[in-house]
């Protein structure tokens, strides 16, 4: 009987979507719309916001980039934060070229700069769900924080309570030095 609660429980219990908090965030190396390389290990920033959408979650990560951009402007400005948009290109339509893609995008550009996966590798390292955009912080160059959702205000209260403590632990730090 325990064990077919077990198993019910375990059946029922949706698997955890993105990397593990506390894991080691994966390198990756993209290019921006404007060919501007970026490579994770190599930002200078202590902590890294990263939006993961696709085609069909475009709309929704914009929104979760433009929020983040109002919210954040002045730590993204000092280099305090790093915000980047990650965009699976994989399901673009075989018959449209990477050129017609970069054209567009640069005609209606994302509020925050959108690297551009290619092959799909950077979107499958990072665990992100087709359905909804993944958001992930990366400080150290571990998972810090992640979520996996819809924009929705009651979720963003929460990507903004973290990022404030993040923040704002890294600059008491820097004042005790």
């Amino acid at each position: 009987m325990k064990l077919l609660i077990l198993v019910s429980l375990l059946m029922i219990a949706p698997p955890e979507e993105g990397l593990k908090i506390g894991g080691k965030a994966p390198d990756f190396t993209l290019q921006d719309v404007d060919g501007k390389v970026y490579q994770l290990s190599k930002l200078k920033q202590p902590l890294i916001l990263l939006i993961f959408g696709n085609r069909r979650t475009r709309k929704e990560a914009d929104r979760w980039a433009e929020e983040v951009k109002k919210e954040f402007r002045k730590p993204i400005e000092e280099g305090k934060l790093a915000a980047l948009q990650v965009g699976d290109v994989t399901s673009k339509p075989f018959f449209i070229s990477r050129s017609f893609v970069i054209w567009w995008l640069k005609r209606n550009r994302t509020p925050l700069p959108m690297l551009l996966d290619w092959d799909g590798e950077v979107f499958k390292a990072y665990k992100v769900p087709k359905k909804k955009p993944m958001i992930y912080i990366v400080k150290g160059g571990r998972i810090e924080w992640k979520l996996a959702s819809k924009f929705d205000k009651g979720e963003f209260e929460k990507l903004r309570a973290k990022l404030r403590e993040l923040l704002g632990r890294d600059e008491k730090l820097r004042r005790s030095k």
